[in-house]
């Protein structure tokens, strides 16, 4: 049996403040090497945020940078992304992770989105080498499905969601989620985060996202500490 040498790419989505990020760079510092072979700075996975206001231009000197190119402002588009591609292959980039993709969407502009995609298939197949990206639905599935060929190489989709508390269930899991917090919090005594009153107020404060779960009670035990209560 003949497998398909184009690698496969995932989309990750979800809201603001879900966790995505924090599953990337987590992800990042467990597994990303760096090392010298012959003089040369390898790596095995390139990661990047695409910066606002983002444009294709901007986006691959980004990765230019990341990539350590001495001259990431230098030359035409297609100057750039056959840059990005040498430079991919050179340095042993294994996987290309990219955050806040959803940059790079033009609304109400289909054919500046199709451009997008186009680059982005370019990548892929010159270096073979596996894109995830993370970002916000709807704008990052109007770039992949724009193009059904960079659609089929990303067949992998997730949607990471809030934390909901609407069943027995999802109440346990979100409950787990804060005692967990609780044990790991300075003090010689938990703070009772994850009884069934407080968790409730706990979600409605913050819609589940993880995000502001964690703010809100970092502030707490901050105020706590400071007033030794």
């Amino acid at each position: 049996m003949e497998i398909s040498e184009v690698p496969k790419c995932a989309l990750i989505t979800g809201p603001t403040g879900v966790g995505k990020s924090v599953a990337l760079h987590t992800y990042v510092d467990n597994y990303k090497k760096v090392y010298l072979e012959k003089n040369r700075t390898r790596q095995t996975i390139l990661c990047a945020e695409v910066r606002s206001p983002a444009s294709l231009m901007s986006f691959l000197e980004t990765l230019l940078e990341q990539l350590n190119d001495p001259y990431p402002m230098r030359g035409t588009l297609t100057v750039k992304r056959k840059k990005v591609e040498k430079f991919i292959k050179e340095c042993g980039i294994e996987l290309i992770l990219l955050d806040e993709f959803q940059n790079l969407t033009k609304a109400s502009k289909p054919q500046a989105n199709y451009e997008v995609s186009e680059c982005f298939k370019s990548l892929v197949n010159s270096t073979g080498v596996p894109f995830v990206l993370f970002g916000h639905e709807q704008e990052s599935n109007e770039i992949v499905d724009c193009n059904p060929q960079l659609k089929r190489r990303f067949s992998l989709r997730c949607r990471v969601s809030e934390f909901r508390f609407d069943s027995p269930q999802h109440m346990m899991e979100f409950e787990k989620l804060l005692h967990q917090i609780d044990t790991s919090l300075p003090f010689e005594t938990l703070s009772d985060l994850a009884q069934s009153d407080i968790a409730k107020r706990i979600f409605v404060a913050t819609n589940g996202l993880i995000d502001s779960v964690f703010k809100i009670i970092r502030d707490a035990a901050k105020y706590a500490i400071e007033k030794d209560k």
